[in-house]
Formats: structure tokens, C-alpha cells, sequence
């Protein structure tokens, strides 16, 4: 069972690093501001919520906010 779950792991990583893209000189200057919504799974499944918007600004910097609401 590790050795399946350790070979899963491994060629999740190896997809995961072979589909970045190089990116022109010229496309890397003309940074584009994106918005990003997360909503966490695990929380859900646990009973609670966590909402996540993250927005960047420019390649080196963003600004978010995080909500997170349990019920008892």
C-alpha cells in the first residue's frame, strides 16, 4: 500500500512539473491582475466553511482575505 501511494505521489510530481510553460520576455511584462476564490474541502467535510479571495497585483505581490465560520 505505501509503495502504491508513494508511486502516485511521485508521478503526480512529475506531471506537475512538466506542465509549467516557459513564458516570453515580452508576455512576462504585461501582467494581467487575477482574482482567486477558494473554498476548502477538508473544512466542509468537518462542518465548518473557509472562504478564501485573493487578488494579484502584480508578479510579486497580492492582497486576500480569509473567512472562516465553525458551526457548534
Amino acid at each position: 500500500m505505501k509503495k502504491i501511494l508513494l508511486l502516485a505521489v511521485l508521478v503526480l510530481t512529475v506531471f506537475s512539473v512538466t506542465a509549467q510553460e516557459n513564458i516570453d520576455t515580452k508576455e512576462k511584462n504585461t501582467t494581467k491582475n487575477f482574482n482567486e476564490v477558494k473554498l476548502n474541502g477538508l473544512f466542509l467535510v468537518l462542518g465548518a466553511l473557509e472562504l478564501t479571495y485573493e487578488r494579484t497585483l502584480n508578479e510579486e505581490s497580492a492582497v486576500g482575505m480569509s473567512f472562516f465560520f465553525a458551526n457548534r
